[in-house]
């Protein structure tokens, strides 16, 4: 049914697949089938553009899906700018009160102080420490990430002695040509701390842990691996299981994640590391009134449809496919926006912090968060960034962005100036080097 229902689409006829939809809906044993042909629905208009069919879809799959039921809250497709003067005037007066009660008396997030400790000695101390970094670098997907080349540009501004390798040679030149090449820059570097990007280990790799416990035997260096943020928890359990015998630190991409007791001393949990410089306010025109620049998915879309279906400009850069965009497309696109989308919700209900807010903050951009990732552990609602709750709510939100640029841009300003001072790259060395 589902290879017919795409055949169906494809062909431009979609009064038969809608028929063949609502067929499936009505059985009740079909109910895994008819999401996934909802689905297909979704991406098909999507991809061309018919923001209020896609806004409409999703008010039927919320029939399904729990999680939907509660974005769409209050949402009417055929009312694409719900609540229209009086939204945006409500998220001002939220704005004034969270302002005036954080500098009355001067609350500060709980977490703030995840990267600083009175017993930490001073990074200038840790000069001397050499580090050799195994990153992504050649790969699409190594020329898209922004923080591998983000650890070598910090640590070498803040006079740290490093170099970096890449690490993702092996599909071109073989494995044991690649592990040979690692073994090569470690003899002639001699680091002290060695830091290997591993999102997806796996035994097939160069790095894996049978490697890295063979270059230890022959030095007294430090490993350590680099963990980003996960859409799905048990993956992240993989990676920790996978390597926690082996590496003497786990950076995680996640602040918020909840480690086991036995691995608090192993886990270094961390905001992504931001090269400050690349993402400094460069004075570009905001002609993007809102932009998101992560992955097309399921859930994600259903917000993005009632932002586009608003007509307020959304700018999604990445588009349905996900195309790859390198670290100065990403980071333009969000200097030129005056508000830029985030989402913490992933699989059954869980929310993660992911990296996205430090560098949107870091651009002097307003940051437009999900509620309930736990980003108010580390920043305060309404004074550095704006929650939103429903469809409606967000489109609001957007729609205060557009009519309010002054607050919109008080509110970026505050958000980066907490960031740089909190949350920088400095702090996050010095802290690091101390967990040693």
């Amino acid at each position: 049914m589902i290879a017919r229902a795409k055949a169906l689409l494809a062909q431009g006829c979609h009064k038969a697949f809608f028929r063949l939809v609502l067929t499936s809906e009505r059985a009740a044993d079909m109910r895994a089938v008819t999401r996934v042909l909802w689905q297909e629905a979704i991406h098909h208009f999507w991809a061309r553009g018919d923001w209020r069919l896609t806004a409409h879809l999703y008010r039927r799959c919320a029939t399904h899906d729990r999680q939907f039921r509660a974005i769409l809250k209050d949402y009417d497709h055929r009312i694409p700018r719900p609540l229209e003067r009086n939204g945006a005037d409500a998220v001002l007066r939220r704005l004034e009160e969270a302002l005036a009660r954080h500098e009355r008396v001067q609350v500060m997030p709980p977490r703030h102080l995840f990267l600083s400790s009175d017993m930490d000695r001073p990074l200038e101390s840790f000069i001397g420490t050499r580090i050799l970094f195994f990153m992504p670098l050649r790969s699409p997907r190594g020329v898209s990430l922004i923080f591998s080349r983000a650890f070598h540009d910090t640590a070498r501004g803040l006079g740290l002695p490093v170099e970096m390798v890449a690490l993702d040679d092996e599909a071109r030149i073989g494995v044991n040509a690649c592990r040979r090449q690692a073994i090569a820059a470690i003899e002639r570097f001699r680091p002290d701390l060695v830091i290997v990007e591993s999102n997806n280990p796996s035994d097939g790799r160069a790095f894996d842990t049978g490697f890295v416990r063979a270059i230890k035997s022959r030095s007294s260096l430090a490993f350590c691996v680099v963990i980003m943020d996960a859409h799905n928890r048990a993956k992240h359990a993989a990676k920790f299981e996978y390597w926690r015998r082996d590496a003497d630190r786990i950076i995680c991409f996640e602040p918020g994640f909840q480690v086991a007791d036995s691995e608090v001393g192993r886990a270094f949990l961390a905001p992504t590391i931001c090269d400050e410089t690349l993402f400094r306010d460069a004075g570009k025109v905001r002609d993007i009134a809102v932009s998101f620049t992560g992955a097309f998915k399921y859930a994600r879309a259903c917000w993005l449809a009632a932002v586009a279906n608003a007509a307020i400009g959304l700018h999604m850069p990445r588009d349905v496919d996900g195309r790859p965009m390198t670290p100065r497309e990403y980071v333009d696109v969000m200097q030129r926006s005056r508000a830029v989308l985030n989402f913490g919700g992933r699989e059954a209900g869980n929310y993660i912090v992911t990296g996205r807010p430090w560098e949107i903050m870091h651009c002097r951009t307003l940051l437009l968060e999900e509620e309930g990732s736990h980003l108010d552990s580390f920043f305060l609602p309404y004074v550095h960034y704006i929650p939103f709750s429903s469809a409606s709510d967000l489109v609001n939100k957007c729609l205060f962005a557009e009519r309010q640029p002054e607050h919109a841009a008080a509110a970026a300003a505050r958000g980066a100036e907490f960031n740089a001072q909190w949350y920088g790259a400095r702090r996050f060395w010095t802290r690091f080097l101390n967990s040693f």
